[in-house]
């Protein structure tokens, strides 16, 4: 693990070091020696000269202005900083860090436009009103796109109620009253979800709730967290939930690239370890994650 984390760091991270000399400072960019070679080129004195050593990695000087010929297809985001309480609260529904897993768990999302479907079994009235949710839940979020389309062949994310008159069940694998199924691709990234409500079995009134709530969670594979007031719909309870405020904010984090994307439980904490160091060491230079388009 130590060796496939330190290629990934290589290609994610520009590290970037800070030096104070007198009133001015200056800022110096290093990059992994395997990445620099990668690249194409030959160290020269003047390179090895200026070696910086970290984590057991050689880093070679750059130009600021420096481009690698591997990250023309890359965008560089700014990183963005969290306190522990919260890192926390994100593992718990992102990694179900309450409870002992056997297997490694990954941060799983939608990278491409979510089209929503509506089986003919879903009233025009819930469709219109899970699709305001949607839109209030994602306007704030550039890199979520919600949209509704009218033929299930535009599609990849379909609603539909089961009942006494809509007795289609497409997606078997949701057990249970309610609940979602999603796919994902080897990037964990989310490409198809059904959502299913069997409404003779749900209190009147309730379809719209949990239509809601699954919807939600689906956004990102969500768990629930014991940390989170019982009304969040983040959190470990069976009640009736609501969209809260931590809610928004874990959400909000989810689909921010000032974070890595598809990562394990422990690669996600030995990057936030890493940045955190680094902003430690040196406060007033500032850090950048890439990612590829």
């Amino acid at each position: 693990m130590k060796k496939s984390f330190k290629q990934y760091l290589s290609l994610l991270f520009f590290f970037i070091i800070g030096a104070l000399y007198s009133q001015d400072t200056i800022v110096s960019h290093y990059i992994s020696i395997s990445h620099y070679k990668e690249d194409g080129n030959k160290l020269t004195r003047k390179d090895t000269a200026n070696f910086q050593f970290y984590n057991g990695d050689t880093l070679v000087a750059i130009s600021p202005d420096y481009k690698s010929p591997l990250d023309k297809n890359k965008v560089k985001v700014a990183y963005e900083p969290k306190d522990s309480i919260f890192l926390n609260l994100y593992k718990n529904v992102v990694y179900n860090t309450d409870k002992s897993q056997k297997e490694k768990l990954y941060m799983r999302y939608w990278k491409d436009s979510i089209k929503v479907f509506f089986e003919a079994g879903v009233s025009d009235q819930h469709a219109k009103e899970l699709m305001q949710f949607a839109y209030k839940i994602s306007k704030d979020i550039d890199s979520l796109n919600i949209k509704r389309v009218f033929r299930s062949k535009d599609a990849n994310y379909r609603v539909y109620y089961l009942n006494s008159e809509y007795k289609t069940d497409f997606e078997p694998r949701i057990t249970g009253k309610s609940g979602y199924y999603v796919h994902w691709n080897a990037k964990n990234q989310i490409y198809k979800g059904d959502l299913k409500i069997n409404s003779d079995l749900i209190e009147n009134g309730l379809s719209v709730e949990l239509l809601k709530f699954h919807f939600f969670r689906s956004l990102g594979y969500f768990k629930g967290s014991k940390n989170l007031s019982c009304e969040s719909y983040l959190s470990g309870c069976n009640n009736l939930r609501q969209l809260t405020q931590p809610d928004l904010e874990l959400l909000k984090y989810h689909y921010s690239y000032g974070v890595c994307k598809g990562v394990n439980l422990e690669d996600f904490e030995k990057l936030h370890a890493h940045m955190i160091k680094s902003k430690e060491q040196n406060p007033n230079v500032p850090l950048y994650v890439m990612h590829r388009e």
